[in-house]
């Protein structure tokens, strides 16, 4: 049996039983407050509506500890004990009378409520018995707000769905969502008289063919005679209760032996790339829009805080947000913000000149969006939802006429969490040195150098096509470290939460004179953790495969690695300016996935294994 613990003996030996057509103040006070003098006759009315008894299942108490849990037993004398019962003490048991009506706060209500907590079988019995079924999360949740949620309690609610075991978590503030099993029973267990249960019932395709509208049903309420009914089967079932658990305490208990600790053995499978695959998103291509790179830039990065990768693009005279869904697919382009960041809306004519990208300034697990103006940078804080506040200016320095970053090519910048803080910071490839400003959470501070010469152009590190640079934790430790692609090979200068060591080589591959990788354009590279140990991987999109090698904790590479025949030259990704390739995690897993935009939209493919 298991069981709904709500109430103490002293309630129980207090019940006052209540006529067809009175109720008492004590009996109403778990309605919501203040009804009408109509809404209260409808209370006390007496209405022909089909019985509904508690059944042989199910029966509902409270212990002193206060926490409800449910559970199931026929409640019969002679039933065995096989002690699943989720019951903390076997004292202070009772059900109070008002706790077994149901009840809606209108007569035009689709809401009744049976409060203790009811089971599905009950909600879908009580349904069938008027002629109805349970109802879909779409037939109660219309544009994701309960429906007549004015006549909702003032209290966390729980209605049972058509599809067996699931529930629907509804509040009269506009909550509406569908919730599994586990996850209600893990609400219920909040103070009491905070949780209810509802019944909505909807009615069916023969009782429409009968002239019953569509959807949701109006109900009525029980006849106080039927809650009698509910109350003694309640009271019967706690008889039973308490005598069993009296039995069971004279019952010796077997010693239990101790057992050793499981070991839990977690298989690592060898990493691969899933298939390339469309994600139903035409938008974001040249075919679809026009969208060439120069002009119009796109990211991947998590701007919801949900785990996932969304995309961000740059368009002519608006910023586009599609959130992703985690199946590989991403909601309909909307725009997100109309007065700045394009070509037509604060004249960023191209990202050589003007970058932008995202990372989590403020450490809020949102990715915000941070650009680099001609008079510095500016933060576009996410909000939530894929919105973004009205942005600010937060540092005269990285712009052209701010220091003289007139060109990514020539000097790169970067977002990565240098010192380990949970927000990322600027790291700009300089003439002579490499500057780092660290974020303070709302703005950036005064740059200062962490290496000089080495990946600058002083250090003939001419330019990112040739020689493109990033900003990665390669050894796990939670700092980034400075990645760069040189003549013979990829280096790395591991940081250590301020500066940087001096660079040395991590892989000899990826590069002009190592691997016949002469461009960024044609062969794009990008630095992102892609197995999920926590240590930033190499990928690189070669001309008839993308290859990889993963981070080191002495923060090398290990040697590469071709499998995905995709996204690459071979098969028509001709250039990174017209069909852009990037990384980011868009399922959630800890790995960052491929995400290409196509001629007529969005294709992708999914990291998965472990080396």
């Amino acid at each position: 049996m298991r069981f709904l613990l709500i109430g103490s003996l002293l309630s129980l030996l207090c019940l006052v039983s209540v006529s067809a057509t009175s109720i008492t103040a004590a009996e109403s006070e778990w309605l919501v407050d203040d009804y009408s003098a109509d809404e209260t006759a409808l209370l006390t009315s007496e209405q022909s509506e089909p019985s509904f008894a508690l059944p042989e299942e199910e029966a509902f108490i409270e212990t002193e500890h206060d926490v409800a849990v449910t559970g199931e037993g026929d409640g019969d004398d002679d039933d065995d004990d096989d002690g699943d019962d989720d019951v903390r003490s076997a004292s202070s048991i009772s059900i109070p009378s008002r706790n077994l009506g149901l009840a809606t706060s209108s007569a035009s209500s689709y809401y009744a409520t049976l409060d203790p907590l009811l089971t599905w079988r009950e909600a879908a019995a009580h349904c069938e018995e008027r002629g109805d079924r349970l109802c879909s999360t779409k037939e109660i949740c219309t544009n994701n707000e309960p429906i007549e949620a004015k006549h909702l309690p003032n209290l966390l609610a729980f209605a049972a769905l058509q599809q067996e075991n699931r529930y629907v978590q509804l509040t009269g503030d506009g909550v509406c969502q569908s919730v599994l099993k586990s996850e209600w029973s893990q609400s219920v267990l909040a103070p009491k008289g905070v949780t209810k249960s509802l019944v909505i019932c909807c009615s069916t395709s023969h009782g429409q063919s009968r002239g019953l509208k569509q959807g949701p049903q109006p109900t009525k309420l029980v006849k106080a005679s039927m809650r009698d009914q509910m109350k003694d089967r309640a009271e019967q079932k706690i008889r039973d209760y308490n005598r069993r658990q009296a039995e069971k305490e004279k019952e010796p208990k077997p010693e239990k032996k101790a057992e050793a600790p499981k070991r839990v053995v977690v298989e690592k499978k060898p990493f691969h790339w899933g298939n390339a695959f469309s994600c139903s998103l035409r938008a974001y291509g040249p075919a679809v829009g026009g969208w060439k790179w120069s002009q119009h830039p796109r990211a991947v990065g998590d701007v919801d805080g949900d785990g996932k990768a969304d995309i961000i693009a740059f368009a002519d005279a608006a910023v586009y947000v599609s959130l992703s869904k985690g199946d590989g697919t991403f909601t309909a382009p909307r725009a997100t913000i109309t007065n700045a960041l394009t070509y037509y809306r604060g004249g960023w004519h191209s990202y050589d000149t003007y970058p932008r990208m995202l990372g989590d300034v403020n450490g809020d697990g949102k990715a915000d969006i941070v650009g680099f103006a001609s008079n510095g940078v500016y933060v576009y804080f996410a909000t939530g939802h894929g919105n973004f506040d009205g942005g600010r200016h937060v540092l005269n320095n990285y712009g052209p006429h701010a220091g003289g970053w007139n060109s990514f090519s020539n000097y790169p910048r970067a977002l990565a969490d240098v010192n380990g803080d949970g927000k990322v910071d600027i790291v700009g490839y300089g003439h002579d040195h490499v500057y780092v400003s660290l974020s303070n959470g709302h703005s950036f501070g005064q740059p200062y150098v962490a290496l000089s010469r080495h990946f600058t152009i002083a250090g003939t590190w001419s330019n990112s096509n040739t020689y493109p640079r990033f900003a990665a934790d390669v050894n796990g430790d939670g700092k980034a470290d400075l990645v760069g692609v040189a003549s013979d090979g990829v280096y790395v200068a591991l940081g250590n939460g301020r500066d940087f060591q001096s660079p040395r080589r991590a892989v000899n591959e990826f590069a002009p004179g190592a691997g016949g990788w002469s461009n960024f354009d044609t062969y794009p590279r990008e630095v992102k953790d892609i197995n999920g140990d926590g240590r930033a991987d190499f990928v690189g999109f070669s001309c008839c495969s993308v290859c990889h090698a993963f981070g080191k904790e002495d923060g090398t590479f290990t040697p590469i690695k071709c499998t995905l025949k995709a996204f690459v030259p071979e098969t028509s990704w001709s250039n990174f300016q017209t069909y852009p390739r990037m990384l980011g995690d868009i399922d959630g897993d800890k790995r960052a996935d491929i995400v290409g935009f196509a001629s007529e939209g969005v294709w992708a493919s999914f990291a998965k294994g472990d080396f």
